[in-house]
């Protein structure tokens, strides 16, 4: 009986978990879905701030998933991971998308980087608004 009752709850935890992880992707509107976080954080972001970081090798994975968190806004953190000329490094970020009547704006914000020499002033994506049409998004 204890096994028949052990099975149910792990079968009711799952259906919670799959319906809470629907609810939170029903809050993001359907066309800040159709951009690509990782992409952006392993092609752009990436190449913005350490120009000879070999891209193709680069991957990125969510640390948080993308959230609605005001109208028209939607933020997640990425973590991509990225080999240097010498060493394997990581960096983490937050991005920000936000629908806009000029378009679709992006924000980056980089929260730590192993690779920490590299100075972000001369970075023309991380820490200021930018808009996608700009960068070559759609």
């Amino acid at each position: 009986m204890k096994k028949v009752f052990f099975v149910f709850a792990i079968l009711a935890a799952l259906v919670i978990g799959a319906a809470a992880f629907a609810a939170e992707e029903a809050k993001v509107p359907a066309e800040l879905k159709a951009f690509d976080f990782l992409d952006f954080a392993k092609t752009d972001l990436l190449h913005d701030l350490h120009p000879t970081a070999k891209l193709e090798d680069a991957t990125a994975e969510f640390d948080k998933r993308p959230v609605n968190t005001l109208e028209h806004t939607t933020v997640a953190r990425v973590e991509v991971f990225y080999k240097g000329w010498m060493n394997k490094h990581s960096m983490k970020a937050e991005i920000k998308l936000m629908d806009t009547d000029a378009g679709k704006m992006v924000f980056a914000e980089v929260l730590a980087d192993s690779n920490a020499g590299k100075n972000l002033t001369g970075a023309k994506i991380a820490g200021r608004w930018n808009l996608l049409s700009d960068l070559g998004w759609k």
